[in-house]
């Protein structure tokens, strides 16, 4: 452990109406300045910031890789010696988890740790914000920006949008009521719950994701502990500003070429990150583009990763529940169908006994932007699942069941048909060519070998 770290720390904020930039102070209080590294450093300091990351923390390879260059950015998306930008874009940084604990807050104060002119964006009131972005020289981390930045129309949020473009201005009135456009070009990090669904799309589109999962006993091999490893990553700051000093002109001048696939914002988002890789090696460049198109590939499937996570619950919900169904109907389900109320139920425990349950469907109401908000029981409700299965063509209706009852619900029939259907991977079904003489058999896709249904009794279904 080294006893100078070369870092000056961050103590308080200044308040005020937004102002066009002032001069740069390097020794100012309000952010972090890293010394640079006083000998040559060579490019090999990404992956051993990349190494570092894994070891101390719970992350996969992608997700190390992307927090290095999204730091190597961070160090130099503003010249500061021309106080020219460097990057058209500087795409921000969303660390999210659907649950606390799962490492967002740590993983966003080793990043702080490891950047220049880093700015602890938590304690900072709007007006400090933009002053502090219009300076053009600071990287911000913002814990709690689900709580932050979930309004679109805030002035946070419309600030934190305007300043990931270099020739983007922002227009504010100063004390004097006149207004004044400047820039608030700013490097930005951000942490919270559940981003993808309670950050406003605008800022998405302008964010690079990274997904954090609960680690379980042995899953890290040394804990980050501050005392006792605060100095090594000051450490690796310090080798990474001195690379990136060194080759800051040639990474400024390097346009990487994106496949036609990759859209404009997107490319902006990652020109910065695959630039910087391609200059430090070409491995380094390949990997980079492959996360750029991982990102764009799984972006393009966000507007139906709602529907098919849907369908394929329901799916698993029939398979659960296909050995104990009758055709007399139990607790608001037979052989012949379900009703709302009971698949709403169903979808929050389907999948409670896999370690990779997010319980999506339990927090399906947990964002601000749903009209159950407000309610302590969060689960989807009824109205929302026939509201989905609306949306492949399923429609409550009135179902015999054979013996002189009747029941309005979801035919399984018809769910097993449509979701099959829309679903490339599932299994092909002919409608009335798999009957069993108690309802719907649909070949299962989604092998279950034990779980308990809603109502506490145990299941089972070989998988």
């Amino acid at each position: 452990m080294e006893a100078n770290t070369a870092v000056t720390t961050h103590k308080q904020f200044t308040n005020g109406n937004a102002q066009p930039p002032e001069p740069i102070e390097e020794d100012s209080e309000l952010w972090q300045v890293l010394e640079p590294w006083p000998s040559p450093v060579g490019p090999e300091i990404i992956p051993a910031i990349e190494s570092a990351l894994k070891k101390h923390l719970f992350l996969s390879t992608e997700a190390a890789l992307t927090c290095a260059l999204w730091v190597a950015h961070a160090d130099m998306f503003m010249n500061l010696k021309t106080m020219e930008p460097n990057f058209e874009c500087t795409p921000r940084l969303g660390i999210t988890a659907p649950f606390k604990g799962s490492g967002k807050t740590k993983l966003l104060t080793v990043l702080n740790v490891l950047t220049n002119h880093a700015v602890d964006g938590g304690l900072c009131s709007t007006a400090g914000f933009e002053r502090l972005s219009a300076k053009g020289t600071v990287a911000f981390f913002m814990d709690e920006a689900d709580k932050v930045f979930s309004h679109e129309n805030s002035d946070m949020t419309k600030s934190l949008n305007a300043g990931w473009h270099s020739g983007q201005k922002y227009i504010k009135c100063n004390e004097k009521n006149e207004p004044v456009a400047f820039s608030l070009f700013s490097a930005v990090a951000l942490a919270g719950i559940s981003l993808p669904k309670r950050l406003c799309d605008t800022t998405l589109d302008r964010t690079i994701l990274i997904k954090m999962v609960q680690a379980k006993a042995g899953q890290i091999t040394e804990k980050y502990r501050r005392k006792k490893h605060k100095d090594k990553f000051v450490t690796l700051g310090r080798k990474l500003l001195r690379w990136i000093n060194d080759h800051q002109q040639e990474i400024a001048d390097y346009e990487p070429v994106f496949p036609d696939s990759v859209d404009g914002r997107d490319e902006e988002k990652w020109e910065p990150l695959v630039a910087i890789a391609s200059i430090a090696s070409p491995e380094l460049a390949r990997r980079a583009m492959n996360l750029a198109l991982k990102s764009v590939s799984v972006n393009e499937l966000t507007e139906l990763d709602e529907m098919k996570r849907f369908m394929k619950s329901v799916l698993a919900v029939y398979d659960l529940l296909k050995p104990t169904l009758t055709a007399a109907k139990h607790n608001g389900v037979s052989s012949k169908g379900i009703l709302p109320t009971r698949m709403a139920v169903e979808l929050c425990n389907v999948h409670r006994h896999e370690e990779d349950d997010d319980r999506y469907w339990e927090r399906y109401n947990s964002v601000k932007t749903s009209k159950y908000f407000k309610d302590e029981d969060m689960p989807i409700k009824a109205a929302q699942v026939t509201a989905l299965f609306s949306e492949i063509d399923v429609a409550k209706g009135t179902i015999n069941l054979g013996d002189g009852n009747y029941m309005d619900g979801f035919s399984w029939d018809e769910i097993v048909s449509k979701c099959s259907q829309y679903l490339p991977d599932s299994t092909d079904y002919v409608p009335g060519l798999d009957l069993a003489e108690g309802g719907s058999e649909h070949v299962s896709t989604h092998p279950h070998v034990w779980g308990v249904d809603a109502y506490g009794s145990r299941v089972g279904v070989s998988s």
